[in-house]
């Protein structure tokens, strides 16, 4: 239960606009970002943007792999999860990042270890 509480507070914070701005164009941009590796990994964690982006999935990592054992499953799940979150700000208006992806999914995979070390 406290999982599916922490998803949802993840979602509402991620997935929600005050103004609703569709666009292709702001898709485009975002998926743009994966080509460059070197914009997706220059300044990992300089921000307290980014630091809120590691904590964002870290919880959420840690649960999940409570509840599943299977701890690259549960990565790539939350992985996938964070680039859709992304994608869906791209279209919205939000601006989603792709760097955003990499600090949620790093958070997850310390969430993850958490864990791990929390059955040992």
């Amino acid at each position: 239960m406290l999982f599916v509480l922490t998803l949802g507070a993840v979602l509402a914070a991620t997935t929600t606009t005050g103004e609703l701005r569709p666009s292709l164009s702001g898709m485009r941009s975002y998926l743009g970002g994966f080509a460059d590796p070197a914009y997706v990994i220059d300044g990992f964690g300089t921000s307290r943007e980014k630091i809120a982006n590691l904590g964002l999935f870290l919880p959420l990592g840690l649960l999940a792999a409570r509840l599943w054992p299977r701890p690259f499953v549960v990565l790539a799940a939350l992985a996938a999860l964070a680039f859709g979150i992304e994608l869906w700000q791209a279209f919205i208006g939000r601006g989603g990042d792709a760097v955003d992806v990499l600090h949620n999914t790093v958070g997850a995979l310390v969430g993850i270890g958490i864990a791990r070390l929390w059955r040992r």
